[in-house]
């Protein structure tokens, strides 16, 4: 999947990314021309901890041109992206009523 800086903002930002995805966030990343020691140094971590990943978080997200998002803004961008999809597909919008609660 390409490197989507919306979505790993939104994501990131409502803690929905997982020390475990982390290296392949920036393996995106660097597939996108994304590049840097920290980027490059998360990607090399096999089953990071979170204590790993902390060490070198806030500067990937500087070379990957990832902002931080309030919580309410993050929430929005995921759910506009959601409904998006959910038209697209044409598919029951009332199906997906919990995953738009959860956000």
């Amino acid at each position: 999947m390409p490197f989507d800086r919306e979505l790993v903002e939104a994501r990131m930002s409502l803690n929905l990314i997982t020390a475990d995805d982390m290296p392949k966030l920036a393996w995106d990343a660097l597939e996108s021309g994304l590049d840097g020691p920290a980027t490059r140094r998360l990607a090399a971590l096999v089953q990071p901890t979170w204590s790993q990943v902390e060490e070198v978080r806030a500067n990937a997200m500087k070379e990957m041109n990832i902002a931080w998002l309030t919580a309410g803004d993050a929430g929005c961008r995921l759910a506009k992206r959601r409904a998006q999809e959910i038209l697209q597909s044409e598919e029951d919008p009332l199906r997906y009523t919990r995953e738009f609660e959860q956000l």
